[in-house]
């Protein structure tokens, strides 16, 4: 994570296609990549929190369109390309350093690639945007970033055989501060995340009787620091790299059932690292049923078996029945609610997912989840689930939802059973856009932390956001983050306040400039954190 990402500038004019169009093309997208999701589902991990987007830009636009129930022509093109540059200047007061920390002005440069893509038989977006960071003050901190999104869906034979690519690559704070999006304070708190998968599935209809999916999906996920050495405590076992290979196949009633639907679903996993990765895998078979009692509401329920083994240092095989009841509601066509309680990777637990809107202004987000793995794991199996939406922000492929697709403390070794739960609202004015934002995070070690890390941890952060649209030209922001992390090994609990305002000018069709300042305060354990911070980011791009 930059610095900067707290305040990219979002081109209006001729180039605002490029947020609208990457909504737009999401229900595209989520309607040729059944089987992946249909892996996630049964994968292990936990779903990703719905996070507020504390960025300026035009959020009220980006939510609108990521929102709308299906893609609209907005252009002939079939393909579109945004480049831009960005340079902006960083003031940070509270660097940290190899040995202690220090302030710097840090300059950053980075060239900014966006297209999308709406062929008949190609869909999909792309967001990259390299960055040199230079330190004027600390040199030996300069180094290059990268952050991509990536999306691309073909059809290989209509009707019959498809294929998902995906891609994504991030540079996250190794602890960082008690709440989300606050810069990693430096390069030697850094780690380059990556990951790459491709998933050919087929996808046959037996009229309305039947249809069946059968996909292969291989990925591959690394971590490693930027800076080759970190006295950071806390910090060993962060470098993880492994192979993954998922194979799905199911088949699920169609039309011709009315009111009953049903599905039989086969899925296996394979893993290939080191540590609790090394020979990892997992099989699981579910029998699923629902009942639509009315034109709003559907029983569900499901029954199958499951085994997950980890390598060595992993925790111990978790082999057994499976099942679950519960309710989908779809009160009108843009909300969509499921509530579950079963059992499932060895607990029984409560899962909740829904998207409510009560009216055309007002947007009620919430998820609670439960599942076994190792933070990549989680990760990988999130990404299955997302699209590249609006400036390159992860969305839901279901509901087109902006999610955080990583969590406060998702640097550590071994295993975990984490516990997810997020509550987000948004209510859209003619020139407002107000967000109230809450998540919690509980993780609890299995085993696989070879005596690093935080072990067991929980994290709750709330935000308050809001963007006023002053001109066409001019958007101002304001937000308010607290955090608060607790672990077992901490004597105190670690809190923090941050405190920002934003603005973003347009100059021209294709030329911004924005400005960000924000002030952070922690109490408690730190972990050589400055308790004060100070940023203050001025910000240059231009639109080619």
């Amino acid at each position: 994570m930059r610095t900067t990402i707290l305040v990219p500038i979002l081109s209006r004019g001729r180039h605002g296609w490029q947020e609208r169009r990457c909504a737009a093309l999401l229900a595209s997208v989520a309607a040729v990549s059944a089987i992946t999701v249909f892996t996630r589902a049964a994968a292990q991990g936990v779903l990703p929190a719905y996070g507020a987007d504390v960025r300026v830009g035009d959020l009220r636009k980006q939510f609108e369109n990521a929102m709308e129930s299906g893609p609209k022509t907005l252009s002939d093109r079939r393909w579109n390309f945004s480049p831009s540059i960005e340079l902006s200047e960083t003031y940070d007061s509270a660097v940290l350093l190899p040995r202690g920390r220090g302030r710097d002005f840090i300059t950053r440069i980075t060239p900014i690639f966006a297209g999308t893509l709406d062929a008949q038989r190609l869909k999909g977006a792309l967001a990259y945007s390299p960055s040199y960071n230079l330190y004027a003050l600390h040199r030996a901190e300069s180094g290059f970033t990268h952050d991509l999104n990536a999306n691309l869906a073909a059809t290989l034979v209509p009707d019959l055989l498809f294929t998902d690519l995906r891609g994504y690559a991030a540079t996250q704070p190794l602890l960082g501060y008690a709440v989300p999006s606050t810069g990693s304070s430096g390069r030697v708190n850094e780690v380059q995340t990556s990951h790459f998968s491709a998933a050919p599935y087929l996808q046959k209809r037996f009229g309305d009787f039947a249809i069946l999916n059968a996909g292969y999906t291989i990925s591959q996920t690394s971590r490693s620091p930027l800076a080759p050495q970190s006295t950071l405590t806390l910090t060993d076992g962060t470098t993880g790299n492994f192979s993954s290979q998922h194979e799905a196949v199911s088949i699920a009633t169609g039309p011709d059932f009315g009111r009953i639907k049903g599905s039989l679903a086969a899925m296996a996993a394979q893993y290939d690292g080191s540590g609790v990765y090394r020979g990892a895998h997992s099989e699981t078979v579910t029998a699923a049923a629902g009942y639509a009692l009315t034109r709003t509401v559907t029983a569900t329920g499901s029954l199958g078996h499951e085994t997950i083994i980890y390598g060595p240092g992993g925790p111990k095989k978790i082999d057994g029945l499976t099942w679950s009841a519960g309710v989908v509601l779809t009160p009108n066509p843009d909300s969509a609610i499921t509530a579950k309680y079963g059992r499932q990777q060895g607990a029984s637990s409560f899962s909740f997912d829904g998207t409510y809107a009560p009216s055309a202004r007002i947007r009620l987000l919430a998820r609670y989840s439960q599942g076994v793995g190792t933070d990549l794991q989680n990760l990988q199996n999130a990404l299955a689930g997302t699209v590249s939406g609006p400036a390159g922000v992860a969305v839901d492929r279901a509901s087109g939802a902006p999610v955080q697709l990583g969590n406060l403390l998702n640097q550590q070794p071994g295993v975990y059973r984490s516990t997810v739960a997020s509550v987000s609202g948004v209510y859209l004015l003619d020139r407002d856009v107000i967000t109230l934002d809450w998540s919690n995070s509980e993780y609890v070690l299995l085993s696989g932390g070879g005596g690093s890390g935080f072990g067991s941890n929980t994290s709750m952060n709330t935000a308050a956001i809001w963007k006023h649209l002053i001109s066409e030209v001019f958007t101002t922001s304001a937000s308010l983050q607290y955090g608060v992390r607790s672990a077992p090994l901490l004597k105190t609990d670690t809190t923090t306040t941050a405190v920002s305002v934003s603005a973003q000018y347009l100059l021209s069709e294709t030329l911004s400039i924005n400005i960000l300042i924000s002030h952070m305060v922690s109490t408690g354990q730190t972990f050589g954190f400055a308790p004060v911070r100070d940023l203050v980011v001025v910000g240059l791009r231009k639109a080619f």
